[in-house]
């Protein structure tokens, strides 16, 4: 038995370091999820198997036309960042944190509009809002967790031509009250 023991301590290759976990939580869908009128799709951001946030589509009938609403809304405290009701559309690179964006954006535990599609009878529908220009791009999200605020991302593709919106990947800060930049993994 000592020789046995003494064998195996002959091998003096070093154990593999570990990598370091990384400060990141990032997932891509392995296919992208649309969400359409009664066919909406949430999101555990963090894991905790309680939804942090809900894509879908309303209708409201109001000025004698239906308005089809594409929305992305927060559940509990989680939060999403917006301008005028409308979820901002980011490009990649942009710093989601505690100092917010400057251009009059506010943090709602609401909802905030993707795109709207407006048919009036007799005519060609008329879609607004602020995917129309950037079919690809992030919302600015926040949740909060054992108290504290974490920032993150959900990446979108608005495919008006089809009429739909796919939730393509996500992520969040595992560091509370860190920034962290759109379409950043690690």
């Amino acid at each position: 038995m000592v020789a046995i023991l003494g064998m195996s301590c002959q091998d003096d290759e070093p154990l593999p370091t570990p990598e370091p976990e990384s400060g990141i939580h990032h997932v891509i869908l392995e296919e992208p999820a649309f969400f359409h009128y009664l066919q909406p799709y949430e999101i555990d951001l963090n894991g905790d198997s309680m939804y942090d946030f809900r894509f879908s589509v309303g209708l409201v009938y109001s000025d004698g036309a239906t308005h089809e609403k594409f929305l992305a809304n927060s559940y509990r405290d989680a939060k999403i960042q917006i301008v005028n009701y409308e979820a901002v559309a980011y490009d990649k690179d942009f710093v989601v944190g505690p100092q917010g964006d400057p251009t009059n954006t506010i943090w709602d535990i609401f909802s905030g509009e993707l795109i709207v599609k407006t048919i009036r009878q007799n005519a060609a529908p008329v879609w607004s809002g602020n995917w129309i220009e950037n079919t690809e791009g992030y919302i600015a999200v926040s949740i909060r967790l054992n108290g504290e605020y974490h920032y993150g991302w959900v990446k979108l593709l608005a495919d008006v031509e089809h009429e739909s919106i796919m939730v393509q990947e996500y992520a969040y800060n595992k560091t509370p009250g860190a920034s962290i930049k759109t379409g950043q993994r690690e």
